[in-house]
């Protein structure tokens, strides 16, 4: 003041004046939110002059908490920041790519996620005091590719080839799912099988990517057994031009009945006695043939020889 003296006092809130007769003097202790400090100017029996000054002292805002790290496997998923007792936050985009529903959440949608790493920071912020910052890595897998497990198969032997296509995302793996059979390598696509059961063998292909679901195929391996032994039967000499076919009916497959060399028509080629009429004269040969899916079939023959009728006796 040109006129008269100053001295400071505080009118409300919290703090400690070092001088209170100097104009610029220091104040320490301030309390958290709004510290009035009057300074009344004096001279004499003459009208007292004031001033009333706000200091605002604004806390330091809380620990920013992003939350965890995420792995998905979609394009968008909810932050979990914690929500701070002191200061407000605010989302922003550090790497990567993504889209807040509110940026002002604690636990803002962000989409538009692509595959790959995404940070994001949380700032807590409170008056002019420094910010708290956290971080939070959202990972997005790509979904793995469609699981091709190749074509199913029809074999006669105990050991074959798988033929899975390989993945172009994610890795695949083979499984026993029914049946019996021994993978030699598991993460082959056309890994060798042995040791297979006779009937349908199930096997899939499962191809994983981080934490999506994985996709799955399923391959058949069916293996056929052997068919039973062919026995055609006994060879017969006949003088009639017709006969019935005695084959042993297999335990293992089905037979069927053909004509390999000579003259005869078989009434019933399935039938292991089937009737055969039609025989020429000398050796006819038949073929009874057992099958059983695709392993070799089982042969064998049988012949049956027509003799002439003998001429008409004349004694002369």
């Amino acid at each position: 003041p040109l006129v008269g003296t100053g001295r400071w006092s505080v009118i409300s809130g919290g703090g400690t004046i070092a001088d209170t007769s100097l104009i610029n003097s220091a104040i320490s202790g301030l309390s958290v939110g709004n510290n009035v400090f009057r300074f009344t100017v004096r001279n004499g029996v003459c009208q007292v002059r004031t001033d009333d000054i706000i200091v605002t002292r604004f806390a330091p805002p809380s620990l920013a908490n992003a939350g965890p790290n995420q792995t998905i496997c979609t394009a968008q998923t909810a932050l979990l920041a914690e929500v701070p007792a002191v200061g407000t936050g605010v989302w922003s985009l550090v790497s990567g790519n993504g889209q807040f529903s509110d940026s002002t959440a604690f636990n803002s949608t962000v989409s538009g996620l692509t595959s790959g790493d995404h940070v994001f920071r949380w700032t807590v912020t409170n008056g002019p005091c420094a910010a708290s910052t956290d971080e939070v890595l959202i990972t997005r897998n790509a979904a793995p590719a469609v699981a091709d497990a190749g074509s199913d198969q029809q074999i006669c032997t105990d050991a074959s080839a798988l033929g899975a296509v390989v993945p172009l995302v994610g890795t695949g793996s083979w499984s026993l799912v029914s049946g019996s059979g021994t993978i030699a390598d598991t993460l082959l696509p056309n890994s060798a099988v042995s040791g297979l059961g006779f009937g349908d063998n199930v096997f899939a292909w499962t191809v994983r990517s981080g934490v999506c679901p994985p996709s799955v195929d399923q391959i058949t391996i069916r293996r056929d057994t052997p068919p039973s032994a062919s026995n055609a039967g006994a060879n017969q000499q006949i003088c009639a031009d017709s006969s019935v076919l005695a084959a042993t009916s297999p335990l293992i497959g089905t037979g069927t009945w053909s004509l390999i060399s000579g003259a005869g028509t078989i009434a019933n080629p399935a039938s292991p006695g089937s009737s055969v009429n039609g025989l020429g004269v000398g050796n006819n040969v038949f073929q009874w043939e057992v099958r059983n899916g695709v392993c070799p079939a089982a042969t064998s023959t049988v012949t049956i020889l027509v003799d002439a009728p003998a001429s008409v006796a004349n004694a002369g």
